[in-house]
């Protein structure tokens, strides 16, 4: 066993297989990074760029788990860009079957989720304050 004290997130998540938010010397919560983030929430932000979405008829609100989405459309690159909120990673395959019936291409798909500095700040209510004074 190593253990690791850091403030910085990105590296506790690369590093780590468990992951403990200490506050004020109290262990508020212990478990592997993946699991730590899904108390934030189970919201995942997708992104994509396809070839050109048809104006009409394209509406991914109508999805279900689609929580917020636009669409813009770029006719100099002849490109579109969808930026959608899931409720769960489990609707990203809805979302890709509906592009393919719309016969569009994805070129760029891209998933993010929360981070455990979003996690820090739930469970502690404030984000790293880190003393560089000394």
């Amino acid at each position: 066993t190593i253990i690791l004290t850091t403030h910085y997130m990105a590296e506790a998540e690369d590093l780590c297989e468990r992951v403990a938010i200490i506050d004020r010397g109290k262990i508020l919560n212990c478990d592997t990074p993946s699991n730590l983030k899904r108390l934030v929430s189970t919201e995942v932000t997708m992104r994509m760029e396809t070839t050109p979405l048809p104006s009409s008829g394209c509406d991914f609100s109508s999805l279900k788990g689609v929580v917020n989405c636009s669409t813009e459309f770029d006719p100099e690159l002849q490109k579109s860009t969808v930026k959608l909120v899931l409720s769960g990673e489990r609707y990203v395959p809805d979302v890709i079957d509906f592009v393919k019936s719309k016969d569009a291409r994805i070129h760029l798909l891209r998933i993010s989720e929360p981070t455990l500095e979003d996690v820090f700040i739930k469970l502690v209510g404030r984000g790293l304050s880190i003393d560089t004074s000394i």
